[in-house]
């Protein structure tokens, strides 16, 4: 069942900064996307889709469907602002992360210097990318998210116990501050 259409402050952020990312080359490279559209269905809003299965659990084979992806979700304790501001009327702020996540190459699976060089490597670049768009305000008919502050954490490598259900994976946090506090 498709997501409902973002309506307001809280959801349009969000919407912003998935549109930001798609348009993002790096991403692209990231997720093995072609274009906008299919860069779009590896990201996701909060989760990602409910497992097929009747489990409560993704299985192996869903994971690898899914992976490249990145999960864009609202700070839930001080994730969205809106106040009036003497020079400017009404401005938003907030803060929202993007969850990247990539199946380790099997070839790699051993490096961990390797693993971590080529994550960071796509996660530099499509920073320098989401800063480059945010610059650019509305382009295209699309709104770019305005990005004040992005810190990243990670890369986190998946662990020995959930490798068998999971498949090994590495991912990141990216933690982005945006609007204008007026």
């Amino acid at each position: 069942m498709p997501l409902e259409a973002a309506a307001g402050g809280l959801t349009l952020s969000q919407e912003a900064l998935r549109y930001s990312l798609a348009d993002c080359a790096r991403f692209r490279t990231f997720a093995g996307a072609a274009d906008q559209a299919a860069a779009l269905a590896r990201i996701h809003h909060d989760a990602l889709p409910p497992p097929g299965s009747s489990a409560d659990t993704y299985t192996l084979a869903e994971w690898a469907t899914y992976r490249p992806f990145a999960v864009i979700e609202r700070d839930r304790r001080a994730g969205y602002r809106r106040k009036q501001a003497a020079e400017y009327g009404e401005v938003e702020s907030g803060k929202l992360f993007i969850h990247l996540e990539q199946a380790i190459a099997a070839g790699d699976l051993n490096d961990p210097a390797q693993i971590v060089r080529k994550f960071d490597n796509h996660v530099g670049v499509i920073i320098d990318e989401l800063y480059a768009k945010s610059a650019l305000g509305a382009s295209g008919g699309v709104s770019y998210l305005q990005i004040n502050d992005i810190r990243y954490v990670g890369p986190f490598r998946s662990s020995e116990e959930d490798a068998p259900g999971q498949g090994e994976y590495v991912f990141g946090l990216l933690e982005i501050l945006w609007g204008q506090e007026g």
